[in-house]
């Protein structure tokens, strides 16, 4: 006869972190997203909301791709649109999840973050494609969130942290600050900001600038996440060794 496996119901444990955020609009996102949590329909469940978020990130990204090629200027509010879908979905997904108390720690923090990365990857893609956005500074933008959201992952690790922004921001203000951006570009066209040298000019869209801006942010961030941290630890470390 097979041993029978008996679940056990502390599994996942290991994976429920104390969630930190100093971000701006986090305690009203906060208020937000459980009213609408309360209100969501019976038949919707956290899975729906992740599929809506990636929806979200390829109508956004399309439109920024899509706009110079068709000269529609109307896809910079549909790739807004498609950032407000993102955050309704990448958010709500774990607060429905939470309020209903049907988290899967492990099957939930795998498919939350895979996402995210996914999702990042097709607007930075759609932008850097774009007459908006530079694709070397797009790609910087993505390797700077990647590195950022590692040393979040391994302080969830070490800490059973996990840091939801950095400073006073974090993904939603990032969202909001590309919403605004991108309704200002629609507004008044693709502004320019030209560097002149010797050689020649370099041109710089006002979202180059805004990416630019978010990439020196993280790696700032980063930088003193790890020298904070490598102190931390150290010190427990040696604190648990003496006892």
């Amino acid at each position: 006869m097979k041993p029978v496996n008996i679940p056990n119901p502390e599994a996942g444990n290991e994976l429920r972190e104390k969630r930190v955020s100093q971000a701006i609009t986090y305690n009203i996102e906060k208020k937000v997203l459980t009213f609408l949590a309360r209100h969501t329909p019976s038949f919707l469940n956290p899975d729906h909301f992740t599929i809506l978020a990636i929806i979200g990130a390829v109508i956004a990204g399309a439109s920024y791709y899509l706009q110079p090629r068709l000269k529609i200027n109307e896809l910079l509010l549909i790739a807004c649109l498609g950032i407000f879908l993102h955050w309704l979905g990448d958010s709500l997904d774990g607060t429905l999840a939470r309020f209903r108390h049907i988290e899967k720690p492990r099957y939930g923090y795998y498919v939350d973050h895979l996402s995210d990365m996914v999702c990042l990857l097709i607007i930075m893609l759609g932008l850097g494609f774009s007459d908006f956005l530079r694709l070397s500074i797009a790609l910087g933008v993505v390797i700077a969130y990647y590195l950022l959201s590692i040393n979040s992952f391994l302080l969830m690790r070490v800490k059973r942290v996990f840091q939801l922004s950095f400073g006073r921001f974090g993904p939603t203000e990032a969202r909001i600050s590309l919403i605004l951006t991108t309704i200002f570009t629609y507004l008044t066209g693709s502004f320019l900001f030209i560097i002149k040298t010797p050689w020649y000019n370099i041109k710089f869209t006002l979202i180059d600038l805004l990416a630019m801006l978010a990439i020196l942010f993280m790696i700032f961030q980063l930088v003193k996440s790890i020298v904070a941290n490598l102190k931390i630890l150290k010190r427990l470390d040696n604190a648990n060794r003496v006892s």
